[in-house]
This record gives structure tokens, sequence and C-alpha cells, in this order.
């Protein structure tokens, strides 16, 4: 009797298996399908992400000319160069001065590969003079030889430099003149001759040129891909922070500390902090 019903049982498991077996595998298949489904939706979305990137980068890069023409009328229109009121249309407080200088700023990073951007930085130079910011119209007119050595604007410039060393920024004639020896020297592509220029820069001890010096340092360190001595333009905003504030250059000091372990320049930022240090003691 009991071998009679143990048969029975092992009957029925025997027609009941297959089907519950094949019930379990048919969610598994559906899984890997719908996996493999929403892997391939994942890639198309990504790759039309990418190209929306890349054709909208195309779009702005195709407006770039159209930029430059802007900047050249909007600098010309804006200029006074006669009548008695001419002097209250050349004050740093002007709107449209400080609205064109971050816009062309802007433009000289985004475009920095594009031959015509020489023109953003001569006008760049305008503008600055024109405020009476002249140490900030002379970098300009430097960072135009270091980044476009062959545009033809090179010539004014030097001309423009030669003027302000006469006149405005007599006091630092020499300054410029070393700078530009400097310039002269620079080879290799630009990122490499922009880097070994602003590098050079931290030699100096020339307030009047540190805030104009730095942000140009700063911008570089953010759109720089290959210039790999990124310690050397730490250590050089470190140095020109110190006549903004000590709070700051001492950030910047212990920033190249902590990033760059192997920096051959940890000891001349070791020595900056310890300099800092005994500055406070002395208040």
């Amino acid at each position: 009797m009991f071998s009679r019903y143990m048969i029975l049982i092992v009957g029925c498991f025997s027609l009941i298996s297959p089907s519950l077996w094949a019930d379990e595998t048919v969610p598994n298949k559906e899984s890997e399908v719908a996996a493999e489904k929403n892997e391939q939706n994942n890639s198309e979305t990504q790759k039309s992400t990418e190209g929306d990137a890349a054709n909208l980068s195309k779009s702005r890069m195709a407006l770039a000319p159209q930029k430059i023409v802007l900047f050249k009328n909007a600098v010309k229109e804006t200029t006074r160069t006669k009548g008695l009121f001419a002097g209250l249309f050349t004050s740093a407080s002007n709107p449209i001065d400080l609205e064109l200088i971050a816009e062309m700023q802007q433009f000289k990073w985004k475009h920095a590969d594009l031959p015509e951007t020489d023109e953003v930085l001569d006008l760049l130079g305008q503008v600055h003079k024109r405020i009476k910011n002249y140490h900030a119209a002379a970098l300009d007119w430097m960072m135009l030889k270091v980044m476009y050595p062959k545009s033809s604007l090179v010539a004014a410039a030097n001309k423009q430099l030669k003027m302000l060393s006469e006149d405005q920024l007599e006091k630092q004639a020499t300054v410029i003149e070393q700078l530009n020896k400097k310039i002269a020297s620079l080879s290799g592509e630009m990122a490499q001759r922009l880097g070994t220029f602003l590098e050079y820069v931290a030699t100096f001890k020339e307030e009047n040129f540190a805030a104009d010096f730095r942000a140009e340092c700063v911008s570089f360190q953010k759109w720089n891909e290959t210039y790999s001595n990124d310690d050397a333009i730490e250590n050089t905003i470190a140095h020109l922070s110190i006549f903004q504030d000590n709070e700051v250059a001492l950030f910047h000091f212990n920033k190249l500390l902590a990033l760059y372990p192997a920096s051959s320049l940890r000891a001349d930022s070791l020595l900056g902090i310890a300099s800092i240090e005994r500055g406070k003691l002395k208040l």
C-alpha cells in the first residue's frame, strides 16, 4: 500500500516539475532581454547626448567670427575721443566697458586656438587703456605676443607697450622690458609658452601687476590641458596672492603641498608659509 502511494507521488512530481521549471526560467530570460534592451537604450542615449554636445560646440565655434566683429563694433561705438565730456566715457565704472572686458576675457580662453582671437586681445588692451587700467592693458598686449607670436598685431602691441613704458607705466618700464625679453625667448606650443611666461612672473615682486597676472594664472589653470608644470602655476598664484591677502596666499601654498607631494617647489612653499607666519607674529 505504501509503495503504491510513493509511486503515485513520484508520478505527480514527474508531471508537475517540467512546468514549474519552465515557469522559473521564463522570467530569467525576460530579465536578460530587458537588461540588454536597457543597455542598448542607455548607449543610444549617451551617443545622442554626445552628438548634441558636439553639435552645440560646433555651432558655438561657428559664431566666433561674428562675435569678434561684434566686439570690434562695440569698442568703436563706445569710444569717445572728442568733445568736452570725453572723460565721462573713460571711467572704470562705465558698465559697457566692464561688460566688454568680461565678454572678451571669456572669449579669449574659450577660443584661444582661433588665430583671430589676437584681435580680441588687442581690443581688450584698448578698453583697459581707456578706463585707465594701464597695467591690465600692458598685460593684454603681452599676452597677445605670447599666445600669437606670428600675429600681424604684434607690432601694434609693441608700440602700445612702448608708449605705456614712456608715459603711464614709466615706473614699471624696467619690468615691462624684462617681460618682453622673456616673451622673445619663448618657444613651443601655446600652452608651453603661456605656462613658461606665467611661471616667470612669480620672480617679480611687482604689486601693481599682481592682481592681473594672478587672474591670468587662474584662467590658464582652467584652460590648460597639456602644460605639465601645474605646480609651478600654483606656486605663482600663491606668491601673487600675498599682495591680495595672506590667508589666500597660505591656502595656495598649502594647496601645492597637498596636491603635489613630489614637487620641487615644496621647499619654496614652506618658506612662503613661514614668512607669512612670521609676519603675523610681528603684528
